[in-house]
């Protein structure tokens, strides 16, 4: 991660050297917003793949430390999500939304088969922060279980787990071959994560041909489901992980670790990590044009008589009162689109249970009826898990296509809102332009789309008895004879299956509906802030130089001070040009 925590670095620099340039408390203020977004930047990549291909092994290089617990037999069971902290920190949360702080040691107590077997103690997922320097720059590393394992509860744990992650590692070893286990999830896998990285590992078990022969079939299977052979980085995690132990970088490099860093900081600044970082150095350059106009009409300014200022400056004057009445009715537009995709997702989500309700329901009788001979308990048991299944299913696959559907719609209104804020941008300048002739360098100013979707996301446990029976009769009812018992539950499932999509379709809803708001209020900000800052540079301008025309003043000394200024500020923006130029194109 170090080249990318290098670029950012260099951004950083020159954003607190602009913000030495620039004046003015709601300026000031912006800068520090933008910084603030820099900082708060994250990367979340996640590690899939089949219990014993070295996952948590792989993590702990990554992380240079044993920090997840690792063993011979299949461990992790519960997702673990490892971020930054300046402290080593565990929590655990709950299914039922409690969290509580645990010691690192007690880890293995929650996380893993032997210590919290088919998931007894209810955990959602476990959160950690450590002081590692690769997460240092937002990046946060997410283990989960494995597939394919004799614990088949793991298995549902991760499909069932919808992580907005950014990228994902999906790990393969050199034996076994890759299976058809695997190659179904992932498959999965390519409807949530648009980018993956492949790694082989346990390359140090292994000869140089075998591994060739290995990277060739996997290679070739993978490619054959996704229609491109995709790159295979060879490593060993537990060379890579001893290296960064001892510091042996030797080591590291036969590792085969450094080749797969390189892929990731590839991805970090050529593709995730640049729109981001491209959308701060725009908003940077108009920070800089926007200083430069406020000194340039200053300047300008100078040279006129006091009644001609005072002409130019209630012409500007009322040009700015048209463009702040501009500004809210596009502040609001913003409300208004918003309003437009939630009402959208409704109806979506209405016809959605409309159709698959029947559907959902013909799947649990069919399996009632089906269902062998058995005690009522056992029944009762066998028909909570098709119906959560099935419930499950029908709901992840909706989520999936809706969440590329309202991402496309909020695409489209993001790039309605960036052109209404270039073009209100342009007329500042033209206006300026007009009255001062005064002429800036326009920079577009981009509008990055984040949903800021939950990293975390899953079915409602729903399936208590209750759901199927009435509560107060359950005990009751299982005393019933089994062709009774099994047409009252087959005569109550209907009614269930609408009671559970309800509660999950309103659970979705409720996670879009908070993405979009969050979502929205930044590019209101962004709208108003940009909008703000221009019109507060131009309206201070003429302020000082209408002040300076009824004082007593050093003009030439001012003229002298806005010389250095907008030659500094000339500085900054070829720095801040030659970085986008050298490293954040498109």
């Amino acid at each position: 991660m170090q080249n990318y925590s290098e670029l950012k670095n260099l951004i950083r620099r020159e954003l607190n050297s602009l913000r030495g340039l620039i004046s003015g408390e709601a300026a000031t203020q912006e800068m520090d917003a933008l910084l603030e977004k820099l900082d708060s930047d994250s990367f979340n990549l996640a590690v899939l793949g089949q219990f014993k291909r070295g996952k948590t092994t792989f993590i702990n290089a990554l992380l240079g430390d044993n920090v997840l617990p690792t063993a011979v037999v299949p461990l992790t069971s519960i997702i673990t999500a490892i971020r930054y902290g300046s402290a080593p920190k565990t929590t655990v949360i709950y299914l039922d939304g409690r969290s509580e702080a645990i010691e690192p040691s007690q880890l293995g107590d929650y996380v893993t088969e032997r210590g919290n077997p088919k998931n007894a103690r209810r955990v959602g997922h476990v959160e950690i922060e450590y002081p590692s320097d690769y997460l240092k720059e937002g990046v946060t590393i997410i283990d989960t279980p494995g597939i394919g394992s004799t614990f088949l509860h793991n298995t549902e744990v991760t499909y069932n787990f919808l992580s907005k992650v950014d990228a994902a590692v999906f790990m393969l070893s050199v034996d076994p071959p890759v299976s058809e286990v695997e190659l179904k999830f992932l498959e999965d896998v390519r409807k949530h994560v648009k980018k993956l990285f492949f790694v082989l590992n346990k390359v140090d078990n292994a000869s140089a041909a075998e591994v060739s022969e290995s990277i060739a079939f996997n290679g070739g299977v993978i490619g054959e489901k996704m229609g491109a052979e995709p790159k295979v980085c060879p490593l060993s995690a537990r060379q890579a992980l001893e290296a960064k132990l001892k510091g042996d970088p030797e080591l590291l490099r036969k590792s085969g670790y450094t080749d797969f860093e390189f892929e990731l900081e590839y991805f970090l600044t050529r593709e995730k990590g640049n729109v981001l970082l491209r959308t701060i150095v725009d908003r940077a350059l108009g920070f800089v044009e926007a200083r430069r106009l406020s000194l340039a009409i200053e300047k300008k300014t100078r040279e006129l008589s006091a009644r001609a200022l005072e002409e130019k400056a209630a012409l500007f004057n009322a040009e700015l009162e048209r463009f702040l009445r501009d500004k809210e009715a596009n502040v609001h537009l913003v409300e208004w689109d918003v309003d437009s995709i939630i009402k959208t997702l409704d109806e979506d989500s209405g016809k959605f249970k409309k159709e698959m309700a029947p559907v959902v329901a013909r799947q649990v009788e069919e399996f009632i009826d089906g269902y062998p001979r058995s005690g009522n308990r056992e029944f009762l048991n066998a028909v909570k898990g098709r119906l959560y299944q099935a419930v499950s299913d029908a709901c992840d696959a909706w989520r999936v296509r809706e969440e590329e559907k309202i991402a496309r719609l909020y695409a489209e209104k993001a790039k309605a809102h960036a052109e209404r804020l270039d073009e209100f941008v342009r007329r500042i300048e033209k206006a300026s332009f007009d009255i001062f002739n005064v002429e800036v360098k326009h920079y577009s100013l981009g509008c990055t789309v984040d949903l800021h979707t939950p990293l975390f996301y899953g079915i409602d446990a729903f399936m208590e008895e209750g759901m199927l029976l009435d509560t107060t009769a359950t005990a009751l009812n299982l005393l019933l004879p089994p062709p009774l018992f099994r047409a009252q539950v087959r005569g109550a499932m209907r009614e269930k299956v609408e009671r559970s999509l309800d509660m999950n379709l309103g659970k979705i809803r409720y996670a879009f509906l908070e993405s979009l708001l969050k979502s929205s209020k930044g590019m209101k900000a962004s709208y108003e802030s940009v909008a703000d800052t221009l019109i507060a540079s131009v309206r201070s301008a003429i302020e000082r130089a209408q002040a300076k025309k009824s004082m007593s003043v050093d003009v030439g000394k001012r003229s002298a001070e806005i010389g250095r200024l907008l030659a500094a500020l000339d500085e900054q923006r070829k720095r801040l040009e030659a970085i986008e130029l050298s490293y954040l194109q498109p």
